[in-house]
């Protein structure tokens, strides 16, 4: 959890994230949320892997 920075350590937990990996194992886009709700919308995610896609035509 430290790797990917998303370590609460004040309460011992992982806060909430949201990852999209290319197929080489590369991290292309990273959200880490402020609390448990805070999560990308559905259309952002959409919106980063439409990109990805286009950008790797």
């Amino acid at each position: 959890m430290t790797a990917y920075d998303i370590l609460n350590e004040a309460a011992n937990i992982a806060r909430v994230a949201t990852f999209i990996i290319d197929g080489d194992g590369v991290i292309r886009y990273r959200y880490v949320g402020a609390n448990k709700k805070d999560r990308p919308t559905p259309e952002t995610i959409l919106s980063e892997i439409r990109a990805l896609a286009a950008s790797s035509e």
